[in-house]
């Protein structure tokens, strides 16, 4: 998820996918209101017009394993 603050008190969520999105748009907290861009404030709505870089999908991070850890902590190091 990336976040983008709007103002003070709004912030914008960008999610991976649907399924991110809808478990997030169904969280019930005292502290928190969640609801879709199409029913967010018009600050909101221009801060994604004006940030349509920022509203792209967040991309999976690939798949590592020890390999591929380590050679970069050595590259790193300069090892």
């Amino acid at each position: 998820m990336k976040i983008k603050w709007v103002d003070n008190t709004h912030a914008l969520g960008i999610f991976s996918d649907i399924c991110a999105a809808t478990r997030a748009l169904s969280i019930n907290h005292t502290l928190l209101k969640t609801r879709s861009l199409l029913d967010g404030s018009d600050k909101a709505k221009w801060k994604a017009s004006r940030n349509a870089e920022f509203m792209l999908p967040v991309k999976e991070r690939p798949h590592t394993d020890t390999a591929v850890a380590h050679r970069m902590v050595s590259r790193a190091l300069g090892l």
